[in-house]
């Protein structure tokens, strides 16, 4: 235990911005500890018998999501098991106390402004002699920009911090370890670990494959068939999941207009989407839900 402790406190005294990013992570979003279970919050965690059953972490890749007696059971669309199993566990800590669910959304969003941070640092360290003001830069915007404010503050939003956290990880390991020609196996291990998880996050994980590919382009060329391998069968692994054991169908069509467009309209709503949020990063006026 000593020698653990002594571990922590060598990597404060070595890493000492990691405490400038909690303190003006929990200035910016302490407020949001008082708030209650809101909106979605309501139907995912306390009128959701399902994360409450004994029975829940047998089933939960079984891709059900609600239990709550009302029109949205039986209705998925999403699979992202990760988060339920995460609201899961909370909830037997927790139990209906909102204030912990925030405490740990908060501090997964400050792990990912650091890794953030670490990124940039890697990226930048051979090429740019201001390498650590601009990755501090970076991260700290990273961590207080409003944009992130409904993802931190909204626990039906933990989707957002968690697939996050592992497309953060899986680029950060990329960069920061020195992998051996002997360790594919274990590497292929890893970053297929890695990259289902930000799946299972939220489908919007799949982000990591073309970020991940061009990182190792860039910088670790001798990754490049391991991680295109791990890539595919992280893939192939949520398809998997996805279709075969919770046997979601595409065909769904919710009660919102979005839910019932076809395949081609939702992709033609991308550039609008790509420029409204393009324009909220520089402009982050009337966020407010």
């Amino acid at each position: 235990m000593k020698r653990y402790l002594f571990g922590i406190k060598n990597y404060l005294c070595n890493h000492p911005e990691i405490l400038l990013f909690f303190v003006i992570g929990f200035l910016v979003y302490a407020n949001s500890l008082a708030n209650r279970f809101v909106w979605d919050d309501l139907s995912l965690i306390v009128n959701n018998q399902f994360i409450k059953s004994p029975d829940f972490f047998r089933e939960v890749f079984s891709g059900k999501i609600y239990d709550t007696g009302s029109v949205l059971d039986g209705q998925e669309i999403f699979y992202r098991p990760l988060v339920l199993f995460v609201f899961g566990v909370f909830y037997r800590i927790f139990g209906l106390h909102p204030e912990g669910f925030h405490f740990f959304q908060i501090v997964l969003h400050i792990i990912n402004a650091f890794f953030v941070y670490n990124i940039f640092r890697l990226i930048f360290s051979k090429s740019h002699r201001d390498a650590k003001r601009l990755s501090l830069t970076a991260g700290l915007l990273f961590l207080v920009h409003p944009i992130n404010t409904e993802s931190v503050s909204y626990i039906a939003s933990f989707q957002e911090v968690i697939y996050t956290f592992f497309v953060l990880s899986t680029l950060l390991a990329l960069l920061k370890v020195n992998w051996s020609r002997d360790d594919n196996f274990l590497q292929m291990t890893f970053f297929s670990w890695l990259i289902l998880l930000a799946l299972l996050g939220k489908e919007s994980g799949i982000i990591v494959v073309p970020l991940g590919l061009i990182l190792v382009l860039l910088f670790k060329r001798k990754l490049l068939a391991v991680f295109s391998l791990s890539s595919l069968l992280s893939v192939f692994g949520y398809l998997l999941l996805r279709y075969r054991v919770a046997n979601i169908s595409n065909d769904f069509t919710g009660p919102f207009p979005m839910m019932q467009a076809s395949l081609l309209a939702k992709l033609q709503t991308i550039p609008s989407e790509m420029t409204y949020y393009l324009e909220k990063l520089i402009f982050p006026l009337n966020l407010t839900i």
